[in-house]
């Protein structure tokens, strides 16, 4: 009830929502004389399909944000250019680490700036950082 009285209170909230719906049902019309044209079956025509207008958003990052400016991370992935550089990759580095041991990816400290710069969707695991006692009142494996 709040909410229909909010609506109907604010003329600046009621005229977007009432945009929102009329460009919601012309998709939707849209999109079902693309099905139709294309004779599409099920839910095959997509927005996707629509000419846009295309602008190109400038890359940042989550601390990027404020300044625009892209964060200058070294990454140290190797991309192997094949399935054959890939099987070289790989061999070479367990010959590594039978040799060496296993030596970690990043150093702690470098884990720690991870953390904080909220880079951590860029590589395949995440860090998370927990208090010591939490993790030592568990069984030890």
């Amino acid at each position: 009830m709040a909410m229909a009285s909010l609506v109907i209170e604010d003329p600046s909230l009621r005229d977007m929502l009432y945009q929102f719906v009329k460009d919601y049902a012309e998709a939707t019309r849209k999109l079902k004389l693309e099905g139709k044209k294309r004779k599409a079956k099920g839910n095959s025509a997509k927005f996707s399909n629509f000419d846009t207008d295309e602008i190109q958003a400038k890359k940042t990052d989550a601390h990027g944000a404020e300044d625009g400016k892209v964060s200058k991370k070294a990454n140290k992935k190797v991309e192997p250019k094949n399935l054959t550089d890939a099987k070289s990759i790989l061999a070479a580095r367990r010959e590594e680490i039978a040799a060496n041991g296993y030596t970690p990816k990043y150093s702690d400290a470098e884990l720690q700036d991870i953390a904080k710069n909220g880079d951590i969707g860029s590589d395949r695991y995440q860090v998370r950082f927990m208090e010591t006692n939490y993790l030592n009142h568990r069984d030890p494996p």
